[in-house]
C-alpha cells in the first residue's frame, strides 16, 4: 500500500457541518474560498487507486509550525509521496508561505508532486516584476524540482514567468486546473435555451468593477436565479448574519437585493455544489471555480474574465468567456449565452486530460485512469450529500429548528471544531469560532424583528 499525503482541507468523502467548517483553525477547512475543494477533490479522486491510502494535510503544511525538522521527519516516516494541488500561489503575499514550504521540502526524503500552480497578477498589468518575490519563487520551484521530475502550472502566463526565471518546458508543464476533471473529462455541453423562467446560477467576485449593472439587470429580468457564494466571509454572513469585517471592502449594492430576496446560498463542499448546480439551466459569473463547478454539473456556463489568473486557465481549457470590458450597460444575459460556443471546450477536454495523466506518470503517481477503483464510485453513491446552508437573515429562510440550534450552539458555547485532522502538527492551535459574542447579539436582534 502506498501512503500519500495530499494538500487538502479534508478527505473527499468526509462530511463536515457548516459550523465546523468555519471553526477549524483560524480560517476554515477550505481556506478562504470553497473553490479550493474542487481543486483538491479532483486530485484526491484521480489518485485514489486500490493500492493507495490518502491522508489530507488539512492545510496545516505551510503553517508556522510546519517548517520544523520534526514535521519533515514525520512525513518521511509515514508517507511515500506528497502531492500538492495548489492555485495562484506565486505572489508577494505568499512569500512567507513559500519560504516555509521551501524549508520543509528541502528536509523531505520522499518525492513530491505539485500541480495547478499559478501567478497572482492583474490582467491590466500583464507582467510580474517583483525582485524579492522572484528570488523566493526561484528557490521554491528549485526545491520542488529536486524532489520531482516536473511541475504542473495553470497556463502560459505562469509558464512564461517561470521560464524567465530559468526553468524550461521539460520542467514546467502547462496543465490548467485539475478541477475541470472532477467528474471526468468527457463533456458535451449544449447551448441553453434562455427564457424568463430559466434557472440561472450566478457567481460573483464582489469587488470587480464594471459588473454591477449587468448583475442588477440579470436579477431583475430572471427571477428564477440563485447566487452561489464562495468566500469565507460569505459563509459567516449566511450562517450568522456576520457582516464583512473591518478593513475589508464592502460588497457592491446588488448584494443587498440578493440577500433580501433570499437568493444567496453557500455550497459547503464540491459534492453539494455540483449536485445543486445540476438543477440549473445556465451559469455565468466572474468566479473561475464557480464556472468550473457548473461545467462539472454539465450545464452551459460562461466565465466573465476580469484578470489574467482566470484567463490563462480559460485559454488552456478553452472555457468560453467574455471579457469584463466587453460587457456594456446594454449587454444582456441572453445575448451572452447566445454568443457563447462550447464546442472547443468539449473537444479539447479529453486531450488536455491525457496531458494531466502523463504528468502524473512522469512523477510516478498512480491514477485511477490506469488502476480503476470501483470503491470510489460506490462510496460516492453511499455517502449523503451535505445540505447547503441557507441565510439566517430572511423572512422565509427555509432553515429548520435543528439547523438553527446547531448555529446557536456553536456561538453560545464557543465550540471547537469537531473535525480532527488526520495529519496533525504539534502546537498547531485549533481555535474556537468567534472570540466575542457579537454574532450572538446579531442573532438576538434578528429574533426581535
Amino acid at each position: 500500500m502506498k501512503n500519500i499525503l495530499i494538500r487538502a482541507g479534508k478527505d473527499y468523502f468526509t462530511n463536515i457541518s457548516p459550523e465546523a467548517t468555519l471553526s477549524f483553525r483560524n480560517r476554515s477547512t477550505f481556506g478562504h474560498n470553497v473553490g479550493f475543494y474542487l481543486i483538491s477533490d479532483s486530485v484526491y479522486k484521480l489518485i485514489s487507486t486500490p493500492n493507495t491510502s490518502i491522508t489530507p494535510d488539512s492545510y496545516l503544511i505551510g503553517s508556522r509550525q510546519s517548517y520544523k525538522k520534526n514535521v519533515a521527519e514525520t512525513i518521511n516516516n509515514e508517507f511515500d509521496a506528497f502531492v500538492l494541488p495548489v492555485a495562484d500561489f506565486l505572489k508577494p503575499k505568499q512569500i512567507g508561505h513559500m519560504k516555509r514550504l521551501t524549508s520543509l521540502i528541502k528536509n523531505l526524503e520522499i518525492p513530491i508532486c505539485v500541480l495547478g500552480l499559478g501567478i497572482g497578477v492583474r490582467l491590466e498589468v500583464g507582467k510580474f516584476n517583483h525582485d524579492k518575490t522572484d528570488k523566493v519563487v526561484k528557490n521554491f520551484i528549485s526545491s520542488i524540482l529536486d524532489k520531482s521530475n516536473s511541475i504542473g502550472v495553470r497556463g502560459e502566463l505562469t509558464f512564461k514567468y517561470l521560464n524567465k526565471l530559468g526553468f524550461n518546458e521539460d520542467q514546467i508543464k502547462v496543465l490548467g486546473c485539475p478541477s475541470v476533471y472532477l467528474n471526468g473529462p468527457e463533456y458535451n455541453i449544449k447551448p441553453p435555451e434562455i427564457n424568463k423562467n430559466s434557472k440561472i446560477a450566478l457567481n460573483i467576485t464582489p469587488f470587480v468593477k464594471k459588473y454591477g449593472s449587468f448583475v442588477n439587470k440579470t436579477i431583475k429580468n430572471y427571477k428564477n436565479y440563485e447566487y452561489f457564494m464562495q468566500d469565507i466571509r460569505d459563509l459567516k454572513l449566511i450562517l450568522y448574519g456576520e457582516e464583512w469585517g473591518p478593513g475589508g471592502q464592502k460588497p457592491r449594492n446588488y448584494y443587498n437585493k440578493i440577500l433580501k430576496e433570499n437568493k444567496a446560498i453557500f455550497p459547503i463542499d464540491s459534492r453539494s455544489w455540483i449536485n445543486e448546480l445540476e438543477n440549473f439551466d445556465y451559469s455565468i459569473g466572474t468566479r473561475l471555480h464557480g464556472t468550473i463547478a457548473s461545467l462539472n454539473a454539465r450545464i452551459p456556463s460562461t466565465l466573465v474574465v476580469h484578470d489574467s489568473r482566470t484567463q490563462e486557465i480559460a485559454d488552456h481549457h478553452k472555457i468560453p468567456y467574455i471579457k469584463i470590458e466587453d460587457i456594456s450597460k446594454d449587454t444582456s444575459l441572453k445575448e451572452v449565452a447566445n454568443n457563447t460556443n462550447w464546442e472547443a471546450f468539449n473537444n479539447s477536454s479529453e486531450k488536455n486530460y491525457k496531458k494531466l495523466i502523463n504528468f502524473f506518470k512522469e512523477n510516478k503517481v498512480d491514477t485511477v485512469n490506469e488502476y480503476p477503483n470501483p470503491i470510489i464510485q460506490e462510496k460516492e453513491k453511499e455517502i449523503e450529500i451535505p445540505k447547503i446552508p441557507r441565510q439566517i437573515y430572511s423572512k422565509s429562510t427555509g432553515i429548520n429548528d435543528e439547523e438553527l440550534l446547531s448555529r446557536i450552539d456553536y456561538l453560545a458555547n464557543k465550540k471547537q471544531c469537531e473535525y480532527k485532522p488526520p495529519f496533525f502538527i504539534a502546537n498547531e492551535k485549533i481555535i474556537p469560532i468567534n472570540k466575542d459574542n457579537s454574532s450572538i447579539k446579531k442573532l438576538k436582534n434578528f429574533f426581535k424583528r
